[in-house]
C-alpha cells in the first residue's frame, strides 16, 4: 500500500509542475486515469479482453498529451504494464483529485476537508 499511496505524491507534483500548461497533466488526465483503473479492476474480475484496452488508451493519452522526456511521462508509460498497481490507484487518484479541487484551493468553508 505505501507504493501505491506514493503514486498521490507525485500525482500532486505533477499537478503543480504542469500548473498553466496547456498539455500534459492535468485534472482532467486524473479522471481518464481513473477510467483506466476501473478497466483494470473490471479485467481482474471478468478476463474480458476488452478491458485490457486501458494499456492502449493510457499509451496513447501519454504519446498524445506528454513530453515523452517528462518524468511523469516516463514513470506512466511504467505504470501502464503493472497491472497490480494500475488496480490499486483509486485511493491516490481520489485524494489527488479531492485535495486539488477548486473549492479547496479557493479556501471553501468546507467542514468535511478538516
Amino acid at each position: 500500500m505505501k507504493d501505491v499511496m506514493a503514486w498521490a505524491d507525485h500525482f500532486e507534483r505533477w499537478l503543480r509542475e504542469a500548473e498553466g500548461k496547456s498539455k500534459g497533466f492535468s485534472t482532467q488526465f486524473l479522471y481518464r486515469l481513473l477510467q483506466y483503473t476501473d478497466m483494470a479492476q473490471n479485467f481482474e474480475k471478468k478476463q474480458e479482453v476488452k478491458d485490457l484496452l486501458y494499456k492502449s488508451y493510457l499509451m496513447y493519452d501519454l504519446k498524445r498529451n506528454f513530453d515523452p522526456e517528462t518524468d511523469a511521462a516516463r514513470k506512466l508509460q511504467e505504470l501502464a504494464w503493472l497491472d497490480k498497481e494500475m488496480r490499486y490507484l483509486r485511493v491516490p487518484l481520489h485524494k489527488t483529485l479531492y485535495k486539488n479541487r477548486k473549492y479547496n484551493l479557493s479556501g471553501g468553508d468546507n467542514e468535511l476537508s478538516e
